[in-house]
């Protein structure tokens, strides 16, 4: 088998095993009122008077990426003991550059969508 074509067929195979995967969302994003740390086991989302977490994710060729997480909503003043922990949710986002599209859809509320840029990182005026 001449080299070339050795080497044609060890690239198809890397890319087989590696898969069609897109840009990694490692790092700081933000957006008016929201913060998300992204890092190799997860990401944490932070805003004014919400916060959540979900698994790390890797965008596919087209920048989309789908992760099952946590999310909960804080209020003024002090929580009570009997309060509901953070409900499950699912975090829907698309990779554009050096944007990221990112809805947040909590098991138990309203679905919420933000536009948070690479690198940035908002001041958060917490309401609790």
């Amino acid at each position: 088998m001449p080299s070339i074509v050795r080497r044609a067929a060890l690239l198809g195979f890397v890319v087989a095993l590696t898969g069609n995967t897109g840009p990694a969302l490692t790092g700081q994003w933000g957006a008016p009122g929201a913060n998300l740390i992204v890092g190799a086991d997860g990401a944490r989302i932070e805003q004014e008077c919400a916060g959540g977490s979900f698994a790390s994710a890797t965008p596919g060729a087209d920048g989309r990426f789908t992760a099952k997480g946590r999310y909960e909503s804080y209020g003024p003043g002090p929580q009570r003991a009997d309060e509901t922990a953070a409900a499950n949710a699912t975090f829907e986002g698309r990779l554009q550059g050096d944007t990221l599209r990112l809805t947040i859809r909590p098991a138990n509320g309203t679905p919420q969508q933000l536009t948070l840029l690479r690198g940035k990182r908002a001041k958060l005026i917490r309401c609790y």
